[in-house]
Formats: C-alpha cells, structure tokens, sequence
C-alpha cells in the first residue's frame, strides 16, 4: 500500500508501535493479526462506499431541469427518490449492519484489552 508521493505504510511496523511489548501479559501475534484484520475491514467499508458512489453516478437522472415539463419533473423527482433509498439500504445493509459491528469487534479486542 502506498500513498500518493510513493511512500510506503509498512503495516508491520505501525502495529510494532501500537502494540504492547513483550513481557506485557498480551498475546502480541494475535492482536498483530486483529491490527491486520482491522486494516482489511477498513478497505472493504471504503470499497463499498465507493460502489456506493458509482452507483449513484451512474443511476442518479442527469438532465436539464430547465428544459422540463412539470409532469417530466415529477417523474424526476420520483426516480431520483427511489436511486437514493437503494443507495441508503446499500449503505446501511453492508456498512452499518455487517462490517461496523465487525469493526467495533475487533477495535474493542485490540484497544480494550488489558493486562492480566
């Protein structure tokens, strides 16, 4: 993975900082496996909120509205309605339903567990 300047995020070396140090009573390799799990969760929300995205551009009407009578505006309306609850059910059956909660899992394993 690389940002937009040719630097590189080394994920292995985040978790090294973020994680405890040996000798803390933590299971470290599990918890490197939830920082990574967590990291693919994050690209999967942001993928869906770009399908998201190009469904609305490809579906949503694009017309002058100028040039409308008001019977061809309603009807605007109308499908521009019904685009924008499918992309909302989208957004709530994949991200808020499935992957937040899965999400929030592995956050909560990681960040909130404590020393024994």
């Amino acid at each position: 993975m690389g940002s937009g300047n040719g630097a590189k995020v080394d994920l292995s070396k985040l978790a090294n900082e973020i994680l405890p140090k040996d000798g803390d009573g933590i299971n470290i390799k599990i918890m490197k496996y939830g920082i990574w799990a967590i990291c693919i969760v994050a690209a999967i929300m942001f993928l869906v909120i770009i399908c998201i995205v190009i469904y609305l551009l490809v579906f949503m009407p694009s017309i002058k509205l100028a040039s409308l009578t008001e019977d061809q505006l309603k009807i605007y309306k109308e499908v521009r309605v019904i685009v924008m609850d499918e992309a909302m059910k989208i957004g709530d059956q994949f991200l808020l339903k499935l992957w937040l909660p899965i999400l929030t899992l592995l956050l909560g394993y990681i960040f909130g567990r404590e020393k024994k």
